[in-house]
């Protein structure tokens, strides 16, 4: 006998599937999380002592103010619901990636790409508490409204994006260029139509600035370009770099050792680290900038150029990879040919956090040591990988529409 998938199995299935990943979710908010959770219960407290305006200033921190303003309301609520700030952080947190997913299937209308997104971006949001999923349903939102054409709003979501956190602001340039027209020379009317679609953004950061001030969100930027590393945990050359200091400074047995993050590099080591991505990431822009502009050209691009933030710049963090993850995924949706680069980037984003902080926020310690540090292979593997989406990239080029959208 034969068994048929009737209509009403499907939607039996689909709904067990939708109960266990939320279930799955769920028991995600009971892990502990990286010590960062101690920092956004201090911001929380910060908030609810002083004010969210002054309680950012006294954060002192390198976020823009969105994620104080996403973690006082958290706070608020847990506070009504007689919630820990711990719980209410991780709820929140469950609540955005909620958001997210929703956002992302009613747009794409694709489960298993939507599935994809929840298994690429489980760990770092509500599992370990990392606040990069504050930014993700506005970062949806800005490229759907890309995608039907509405410019405005698509600039005005990317700005509600990078006032949570300073990473989404790589996709500015080649959002601005897309909105601009690529592959010609702009005119007085282009500048006037994107001042005009430009407006609603600038008010809105014009208002968040007078609120918070400018002074602090002044400082709060410059703290998140001062970081001394060359790899704050995160699988790239700068990692790989600190691991041959680390064999220079201690000698050659240092190289079969746990690879321990350098906090004070050399300046000159950051500033040629520094180089290397402002020059990749130039390259990016004016590969871009060749051709007409089309709504996967911009998310292709804008891939490669938060990859280039993340495997050569300096002082970058084990959880930047949630940019560059989510817009492989979105792009996978769209253009079936980004499916394999989207599964190897969000591999990266998840082993990257698992080799250092585990799923409970504790990390491995030294079991990572097989002959040596295994996050040293793998830093170098994310460099080849980058070089290879390279090549896909310009292998892809003749496969878009040369209409603008």
């Amino acid at each position: 006998m034969t068994l048929r998938w009737s209509p009403a199995m499907g939607r039996i299935g689909r709904g067990g599937t939708l109960v266990a990943l939320a279930l799955l979710t769920v028991l995600a908010t009971r892990l502990p999380g990286t010590g960062d959770m101690e920092i956004w219960e201090r911001w929380i407290s910060n908030a609810s002592r002083l004010g969210v305006l002054a309680g950012f200033a006294e954060n002192a921190a390198d976020y823009p103010p969105g994620a104080s303003v996403v973690l006082w309301i958290a706070g608020l609520a847990g506070t009504a619901l007689g919630w820990a700030p711990a719980a209410a952080i991780k709820l929140s947190l469950a609540g955005f990636l909620g958001a997210t997913l929703v956002a992302f299937l009613a747009w794409t209308r694709r489960g298993a790409a939507t599935f994809g997104l929840w298994a690429t971006v489980l760990l770092n949001s509500v599992a370990l508490g990392y606040l990069d999923i504050y930014t993700a349903p506005f970062l949806v939102l800005s490229v759907k409204a890309l995608s039907e054409t509405r410019h405005g709003w698509a600039l005005t979501w990317f700005s509600v994006a990078s006032l949570v956190k300073w990473q989404p602001g790589l996709i500015g340039p080649f959002l601005l260029l897309h909105v601009i027209g690529t592959a010609r020379r702009p005119t007085r009317e282009d500048a006037r139509r994107v001042a005009r679609l430009l407006a609603p953004s600038a008010a809105l950061v014009g208002v968040v600035v007078l609120a918070f001030g400018t002074l602090p969100m002044a400082w709060a930027f410059a703290r998140s370009m001062g970081h001394r590393s060359l790899s704050a945990d995160a699988l790239n050359l700068g990692w790989v770099i600190t691991w041959l200091q680390q064999g220079a400074t201690l000698g050659g047995d240092a190289l079969f050792d746990r690879v321990v993050y350098l906090a004070r590099a050399p300046l000159w080591m950051r500033l040629v680290t520094k180089a290397l991505f402002l020059s990749q990431f130039v390259l990016v822009l004016w590969h871009y900038a060749r051709r007409p502009a089309d709504v996967n050209r911009t998310l292709a691009h804008a891939l490669m150029g938060s990859l280039a933030y993340l495997i050569f710049n300096s002082g970058v963090h084990e959880n930047h990879w949630f940019v560059p993850a989510l817009l492989a995924v979105t792009l996978a949706a769209r253009d079936a040919a980004w499916r394999v680069p989207a599964l190897i980037t969000g591999g990266f984003a998840n082993l990257n956090l698992l080799l250092f902080y585990g799923f409970s926020g504790q990390g491995p310690g030294d079991s990572r040591v097989i002959g040596i540090d295994v996050t040293v292979p793998l830093a170098v593997l994310a460099v080849a990988f980058y070089v290879w989406m390279w090549r896909l990239l310009r292998r892809r080029e003749g496969a878009y529409s040369s209409t603008r959208q």
